[in-house]
């Protein structure tokens, strides 16, 4: 596995379309930085991809990044880890934005599940 530090955030490739980002603790998400991550991750994965979003710190999200989740190109699947009710619901109200492209997600309660679930959307995908 290969892992990469952006600012505010850490991107593990688990496999060639497959990766887990994990927000800083304490971060405030904005529109350019979801924007940014978005062009480095449709720039290294091979199309479609999984993404398992790690929301195991504390973070907030800009009202103007909210809508920018589901805008990204080339998603198969979103993966979202939850660590608490409260990140399960911000999860819930991120997914519920339009997509550009229609793509399936689901919320898990641990990573393993959410790794998984990933992992079995790709190569279902691959099918």
């Amino acid at each position: 596995m290969k892992t990469v530090q952006l600012p505010g955030l850490t991107v593990i490739f688990h496999r060639s379309d497959i990766a887990e980002t994990i927000i800083d603790d304490n971060i405030e998400v904005t529109a350019p930085m979801v924007k940014e991550v978005h062009n480095f991750l449709e720039s290294r994965l091979e199309q479609p991809f999984s993404l398992v979003c790690n929301w195991r710190n504390d973070f907030s999200i800009h009202r103007h990044a909210l809508p920018l989740i589901g805008e990204m190109n080339g998603i198969n699947s979103i993966a979202v880890f939850a660590a608490s009710h409260t990140k399960e619901i911000v999860a819930e109200s991120a997914l519920s934005f339009p997509q550009k492209e229609p793509f399936e997600h689901a919320i898990f309660s641990t990573l393993e599940e959410a790794l998984k679930w990933a992992t079995q959307q790709q190569d279902h995908s691959e099918s």
